[in-house]
């Protein structure tokens, strides 16, 4: 049988001795042998804790898995709305392209262009799209087979037309009015200030102007001006 010796000084000894003959044993050896067959007893219970522990430790996992989710949704969604609005708007470019080439073939091959459905038919010229858009840069109809003729035609409609060093413009003549009135509002003479301060509708045809050297600045009335 294996034997256990424990070291203790005389008080301690006497202390332990004290206590188990008032709890009815008659040696200090049986006293110690009950105490370990109890705790050994104890120990080789089923914790009552264990299951609630593990459910607190669950919950704050999932509340953990929850935090993290939002956060993710939190960095997502801003891009969410850009790829939403990219979409949106790629598609309307494609619906303008789209429209353009059929007037140009429409031009080109004396067709009429199918109107709307639900509105009279009424063929439109080259002008009345040219309308819509304010104008159009010859770079951007490379599948144009004729531009001098294409654009010669815009001119002899009314519109204007300018030749720079990359091809032909096209400006609707209400368009150019409202655009020389624009220019005459902004008084930086700070090209890239001016383009911010430009409509929308009209920046990319202000900055393929002043890159063709068609948009100056002018001193002394402290404004933009269109040489055309």
């Amino acid at each position: 049988m294996p034997i256990i010796t424990i070291s203790l000084s005389d008080s301690e000894y006497q202390k332990l001795k004290e206590k188990a003959l008032q709890s009815g044993y008659s040696t200090v050896t049986e006293f110690i042998i009950d105490i370990v067959d109890r705790y050994m007893e104890e120990a080789s219970k089923p914790s009552e804790q264990a299951p609630q522990q593990a459910h607190l430790d669950l919950s704050e996992i999932r509340k953990e898995i929850n935090n993290m989710l939002r956060k993710i949704q939190d960095l997502i969604n801003p891009y969410t709305s850009k790829i939403d609005e990219l979409s949106r708007k790629t598609a309307e470019l494609a619906e303008k392209i789209e429209t353009l080439e059929n007037i140009v073939k429409a031009i080109q091959t004396g067709e009429k262009v199918a109107p709307p459905e639900g509105i009279a038919e009424k063929r439109k010229t080259a002008l009345d799209y040219l309308k819509i858009d304010g104008y159009v840069l010859q770079k951007d109809l490379k599948w144009l087979r004729k531009p001098e003729a294409f654009f010669a035609k815009l001119k002899r409609e009314g519109a204007i037309v300018v030749e720079g060093e990359k091809g032909y413009i096209a400006i609707d003549r209400e368009f150019y009015e409202g655009l020389v009135k624009e220019l005459e509002k902004i008084k930086t003479n700070d090209a890239k200030e001016a383009i911010q301060k430009i409509s929308p509708k009209a920046k990319k045809l202000f900055e393929v102007l002043l890159n063709e050297g068609l948009v100056i600045y002018d001193s002394n009335t402290k404004s933009w001006k269109l040489a055309i």
